[in-house]
């Protein structure tokens, strides 16, 4: 899972800026730590991997340490095709990775 993190950022162009922070979580950080990372993506527009192979971008609005995820003006992608969702509630247990969106 982070190898695939780390290849999201870096086809986004922000690996430089998380890849230190990345490498807290292989050397064993704890959940506050890794936690701490999402503050940073705060009011942020995020890409939201689920399971299922389903994506979805949208305002990272708030969090809490089970990663249940609140986006604001959210979005599912698949392929080339978005469908407005507005405002979801995620569980954390559907989330695989979130990542910075551009």
């Amino acid at each position: 899972m982070l190898y695939n993190t780390l290849s999201m950022l870096e086809s986004t162009g922000d690996a430089g800026v998380y890849e230190s922070r990345l490498r807290v979580f292989s050397e064993g950080a704890g959940v506050s730590e890794t936690l701490r990372v999402l503050e940073d993506f705060l009011e942020g527009n995020v890409l939201v991997q689920l399971k299922g192979g389903r994506m979805l971008k949208g305002i990272l609005e708030a969090y809490d340490n089970h990663l249940n995820v609140l986006l604001r003006q959210a979005q599912e992608i698949e392929g080339n095709r978005t469908r407005e969702l507005g405002t979801v509630l995620v569980r954390g247990d559907n989330v695989i990775v979130i990542s910075p969106a551009k």
